[in-house]
């Protein structure tokens, strides 16, 4: 006959065991950056041209409301995504949320520094 903590012992091991053997999907891991992940997770960047040729500030100068050509690296669908222009320095916002249609952006309605 089986103990009870014999059998305690035994499912004790074997969640162990599952626990440190489980892998979940690479989709599922949050901050995963190797490149493997599965195109359903959609992710949205700027481009590496977007921060010019040292790598850093890269400034752009538009009229309000103007149409700004922004580079942006779409991996999956960008269905959903939205931006917001932020003044620099701050925190409030510059303008309304827009949808997210491609790399063309529209520049904020006031005049300021926005990013």
């Amino acid at each position: 006959m089986i103990s009870r903590r014999g059998l305690l012992y035994f499912f004790g091991g074997a969640a162990i065991a599952f626990a440190i053997l489980y892998q979940p999907p690479t989709e599922l891991i949050a901050g995963s950056a190797d490149g493997s992940s599965s195109p359903s997770v959609p992710m949205v960047t700027s481009a590496a041209t977007a921060r010019g040729e040292s790598g850093g500030v890269l400034m752009h100068f538009a009229r309000a409301g103007e149409r700004v050509a922004f580079p942006l690296q779409i991996h999956g669908s960008s269905v959903g995504f939205t931006y917001q222009w932020v003044r620099v320095g701050g925190s409030e916002s510059g303008d309304v949320e827009r949808r997210l249609e491609g790399d063309t952006l529209l520049a904020p309605v006031e005049a300021g520094f926005f990013e």
